[in-house]
């Protein structure tokens, strides 16, 4: 990737709930080594854009952050004129402060917490489906929500140089994205970078690192004195919506010492967001017993709350007063306060957030997610310090192969919003100490963060510069290893081909042409994908059984088109990867007859949400067989049992037990497949085209959510064209 023409590296980091940008101009580095010059500290070079933004009512006000946050306007509930930008806007949308602040008081049309909706499997995340739960005006979908931040980041620079050859999209970037995001999410981060205007050449970095990276600047000269060889670095980052954690370490290279990346967390939508609700609810069970809060005044209150912590937690205040106010005739009499005290928040914070961990036993915390009226999978496990201790415990072989010790970290570095009290670093350093059995002389040290807040756009601009040869470059690569799916004759057990391992660089291109498989072509085919954190050990071509270790992602669902005839066949194929220079993941299938070579996509439509149709139940194989073969029947039979058509749907009803409004979309695609393949009876007779008609119509509503019905609608428009025929 050439970096040399560019006049600014520019580091971004989109956060869950404050975006940060920093920025360096290359020009000064250029100069001082072309004139001999002293070189300028990394830290003095590296400058923190303050982002210009709507603050107020008509206000528009330079600040160090853009608060992540969308609002989306009535016709009568703002003025557009107090509303204008100094630069144009597309939308009457506004992202920012006001945004923020606006928002609170009418939440249905905020629009918060989008990056963890991309992160959110169970949505889809190019549907306009949020603000969550609101209706009655159109919505926006959480990679346009995404691209909004940027774009207004990216209009805001843009304003800020006015010169063309020096606009955002003309420079070097590089955007934060959460540790754990898997593929798909850093997929859904890149095209909204792509909808903002942004170039295609973006690098990704993960948070932890970037964080990490913040504090090399500061240290860059005497970082070998602060930390020793084998020393264990944990990254704690906690940020409103997402909790990330890695580990670092210093170890010999050559002779020379070199920090490396050797284990990254799984995603956690667990953070500020999630304290914010607790006290919420404190505050709820205050008010009168008979008040029942809408899901509005739930995010209303989350809001106030999270107000009231940071007044308490960052200016000490004793207590804070909580208002929400009445509607309509009960604006005065519908009024609900209480207070909010200093005492309330910290237990809070102590018991459900950060409790002692007390036994193995107590790690076995609570699976799984919980879907709450905000419509995000948050865990079900509150304590983050439950999760830092099995996070510590899952790399315990892997930290004892590499340094030969317990994987107790000597330091940490505390990152995220959600962090900066001291309260919460203490006791997250006390629970560690416990589990390990150390003394208080023991613990492990806080590697300063001054600027939580802005840490994480500073490290990636300062990463920037290392990726031009110009700062302490961390050993990182592919957070995890990634595994397809693969059948082998004779072997019951399910198996995983090993694409990408852990640790490996960007830039790699992994070619596999000794180990053979077999795929079908020109039929729709799906790859199950696999990642693993902390599996250590696999190595590119590695077959591995698939058990507990392995995480589960989005199948990979494809037509391989192969032949000018596009009839259905089976050839050998061989798998490759890259794991890019950007930090994404892309596999291919390599044919063994021809050059042919496809891309697998990664399929991040959710089938349930776009519809409308939800999955009230998972079919079993062979009933699903069992209602196609008698549809294929029916539609089949000999002459004169046309009768059988009209009861066709009681049949199927029969065979799966639930009436036709319940069946699932994965089974209605199936049967619309069969009626599909047996087109062609509906030329036998009137009553065959009008009941193949009526069932394909049906089991093919609406058109779309499945992955592959732009297939089906492509054959579908072929029948359509070639018209009625009775």
């Amino acid at each position: 990737m050439d970096f040399q023409d560019k006049q600014y590296v520019i580091g971004i980091d989109l956060g869950t709930t404050n975006c940060a940008v920093s920025y360096v101009d290359v020009a000064v580095l250029k100069e001082d080594r072309s004139t001999g010059k002293k070189p300028v500290e990394k830290k003095n070079l590296v400058k923190v854009f303050n982002v210009p933004q709507l603050t107020g009512h008509g206000e528009f006000t330079k600040i160090p952050v853009l608060p992540s946050f969308l609002y989306i306007p009535g016709k009568y509930d703002i003025s557009k004129e107090v509303l204008k930008h100094p630069w144009k806007k597309r939308a009457d949308l506004f992202a920012g402060s006001f945004a923020r602040d606006h928002g609170s008081k009418i939440p249905s049309r905020l629009v918060s917490s989008a990056k963890s909706w991309l992160c959110n499997d169970k949505a889809d995340r190019r549907a306009k489906i949020l603000p969550w739960g609101s209706e009655g005006f159109e919505k926006v979908s959480p990679v346009t929500a995404t691209s909004e931040y940027l774009l207004h980041i990216r209009n805001a620079w843009n304003h800020f140089v006015k010169d063309e050859d020096k606009f955002l999209e003309n420079q070097f970037v590089v955007i934060t994205v959460p540790a754990s995001f898997n593929e798909a999410a850093r997929d859904l981060t890149m095209e909204a970078v792509k909808k903002a205007g942004f170039a295609p050449s973006v690098v990704l970095l993960e948070e932890p690192l970037a964080a990490f990276y913040s504090w090399l600047i500061i240290h860059e000269d005497d970082w070998q004195t602060c930390v020793k060889t084998d020393d264990l670095i944990l990254v704690c980052d906690v940020g409103g919506g997402t909790t990330d954690f890695s580990l670092i370490v210093l170890k010999e290279s050559d002779g020379t010492p070199r920090f490396e990346r050797i284990a990254v967390g799984d995603h956690l939508i667990l953070g500020g967001d999630n304290i914010d609700l607790a006290l919420a609810r404190k505050i709820a069970s205050k008010f009168k017993s008979e008040t029942q809060l809408t899901p509005d005044k739930w995010k209303t209150l989350s809001h106030r709350c999270r107000e009231a912590k940071e007044k308490i937690l960052e200016e000490k205040e004793p207590l804070v007063r909580i208002t929400i106010k009445g509607e309509g005739r009960s604006l005065i009499a519908g009024t609900l306060a209480a207070d909010l005290t200093r005492v309330e928040v910290e237990n809070i914070l102590l018991d459900d957030f950060y409790p002692y961990v007390d036994s193995v036993e107590s790690l076995d915390l609570h699976k799984g997610k919980e879907i709450t009226d905000f419509g995000l999978p948050f865990e079900k496990e509150s304590a983050v310090t439950r999760h830092i201790i099995q996070f510590l415990e899952h790399h315990r072989e892997g930290v004892q192969k590499k340094l030969s010790k317990d994987p107790k970290p000597d330091f940490i570095l505390f990152n995220g919003g959600t962090l900066k009290p001291a309260l919460a670093q203490e006791r997250i350093r006390k629970v560690i100490g416990k589990w390990f059995g150390s003394k208080d002389s023991e613990l492990p040290q806080i590697l300063e963060n001054p600027d939580p807040e802005l840490a994480v756009g500073i490290g990636a601009s300062y990463y920037g510069l290392v990726k031009q040869g110009q700062g302490v470059r961390v050993g990182s690569g592919s957070p995890r290893s990634y595994y397809i799916g693969v059948s082998i004759k004779e072997d019951n057990a399910s198996k995983a081909l090993c694409v990408v391992e852990r640790g490996l660089d960007e830039g790699s291109v992994i070619d596999l042409p000794q180990i053979k498989y077999e795929v079908r072509t020109n039929e729709p085919v799906s790859f199950n994908i696999f990642h693993s954190s902390y599996r250590s050990g696999d190595t590119a071509g590695s077959v591995v059984t698939i058990d507990d270790s392995f995480s589960s992602m989005v199948p990979i669902q494809t037509i391989i088109r192969f032949g000018k005839s596009g009839q259905r066949k089976i050839i050998p194929v061989t798998i490759g990867a890259e794991y890019t220079e950007m930090g994404t993941l892309s596999m291919y299938c390599h044919s063994g007859v021809s050059d042919h070579k496809w891309k697998l996509q990664f399929q991040l439509r959710d089938r349930q949400k776009e519809t409308g149709c939800k999955e009230t139940a998972v079919y079993d194989d062979q009933l699903i067989k069992d209602a196609c073969s008698m549809v294929h029947k029916r539609f089949t039979d000999k002459p004169g049992r046309e009768d059988y058509l009209k009861t066709i749907v009681k049949q199927i009803e029969g065979i799966v037990g639930h009436k036709k409004s319940n069946w699932p979309l994965s089974f209605l695609r199936s049967i619309a497949d069969k009626l599909i393949e047996i087109e062609a009876t509906r030329t036998r007779s009137a009553a065959h085209e009008a009941r193949w008609l009526n069932l394909t119509g049906f089991c093919m509503r609406p058109g779309f959510g499945d992955a592959f019905d732009n297939e089906r609608a492509k054959k579908m428009w072929k029948i359509y064209l070639s018209g009625i025929k009775f």
